[in-house]
């Protein structure tokens, strides 16, 4: 039974290299880059492509601490981009439980909003934010929602670019197929070696059956020839029916 369930797991994890042929995102975003091309051998662990979603925006201010004290997640927060003086609405995402001194000896308090992007915001941007009457004591840079490599997660060969540049791709989406002839004969050979395992263990379990004597037809019992205790052969008579 142990045999059998070592070798499951061996079949279990071998069925998953194979899957993993097919890489995936772990977000929803962009394809931004595509690092391989078709025919290409990418190793375990090779980043092969890059997935962006830049449709929200967060920055970083900090605020007077007693101020901050004061904000509540989801308060509305106008957001002004530096030198086009552009203002978006967002919202109070994260307040910062701690305190520290800046120059000057203010007290300030981390505050991070969100935004809604309109299509032009990247990293680079710098902003202000104000809070109700409150108004951030610097400004700060926007980082994407997301911005992820992605890495293959076994050795194979490029056979299919699924997504290109420029998709836009959900979670669990596979964005390039690999072939790998190692990872299908492991498949294979694993497959085997449960059939055996099972075939085994059922054979096992038809002995274990077999120390279990039963009659062949109704009748009394005549004679006994072993007694508790005796060893036997196969194929020793033990009474006679």
């Amino acid at each position: 039974e142990l045999s059998a369930t070592s070798v499951q797991r061996n079949y279990d994890k071998a069925l998953k290299s194979l899957d993993d042929l097919n890489v995936k995102t772990k977000v929803t975003g962009t394809v931004m880059s595509i690092d391989v091309k078709k025919g290409d051998t990418v190793s375990a662990g090779q980043k092969v492509a890059t997935i962006r979603d830049d449709s929200e925006m967060t920055i970083k201010l900090s605020f007077p601490a007693d101020e901050a004290a004061s904000f509540h997640v989801g308060q509305a927060a106008v957001v002004t981009i530096y030198g086009s003086f552009e203002t978006i609405n967002g919202t109070v995402s994260e307040i910062s439980g701690a305190s520290y001194a800046v120059d000057g000896n203010m007290i300030v308090r981390d505050v991070k909003i969100t935004v809604k992007n309109p299509g032009a915001i990247t990293e680079s941007q710098i902003a202000t934010a104000e809070v109700g009457s409150s108004a951030s004591t610097s400004s700060g840079t926007f980082t994407y929602k997301e911005n992820r490599a992605v890495y293959a997660e076994v050795s194979g060969d490029v056979s299919r670019i699924v997504a290109d540049e420029g998709t836009r791709v959900s979670n669990g989406s596979t964005i390039i197929a690999l072939e790998s002839s190692s990872v299908r004969n492991s498949v294979s050979a694993a497959a085997d070696s449960v059939k055996d395992a099972q075939l085994s263990l059922e054979s096992q379990y038809d002995n274990l059956d077999d120390f279990t004597i039963k009659s062949p037809i109704d009748g009394t019992i005549i004679s006994k020839d072993q007694k508790a205790g005796d060893t036997i052969d196969s194929n020793t008579k033990l009474c006679t029916i």
